[in-house]
């Protein structure tokens, strides 16, 4: 039998397949493993906290030892103010949040490849 004939053993399967959206137990061992790395990587002295200032630090992605370009993004904590300010009735404050830096997260950059290296959350 050829694999385009409608009773073809392989045809059957990927029917199967397709119909209950979950591949069969005896295709188990071809599924690919999943591995994980950390989520940050440090190669060489990285501050202990990071703050909202850039920092010198040897990028993780492209070794060059640069100066972080920091950049603000919103946030958990500028929807929460602006829900919140929304929620007592100042509707025309409820702007604030979204625009100030203070309520936004900090980005921490590698200006050579535009990675980011750590992200500074408000919250």
């Amino acid at each position: 039998m050829s694999k385009s004939e409608p009773n073809s053993p392989l045809l059957r399967e990927s029917v199967q397949i397709a119909l209950d959206g979950r591949a069969s137990s005896n295709y188990s061992h071809l599924s690919p493993k999943k591995e994980f790395l950390p989520a940050t990587i440090y190669i060489g002295n990285y501050p202990k906290e990071w703050s909202f200032h850039p920092e010198t630090i040897i990028c993780p992605f492209c070794h060059n030892k640069v100066v972080t370009e920091l950049v603000y993004k919103r946030g958990t904590m500028s929807l929460l103010g602006c829900c919140g300010l929304l929620s007592i009735g100042c509707i025309p404050c409820c702007i604030l949040p979204l625009i100030m830096k203070s309520c936004k997260d900090g980005y921490h950059l590698c200006p050579k490849c535009s990675r980011t290296v750590a992200v500074v959350s408000v919250l």
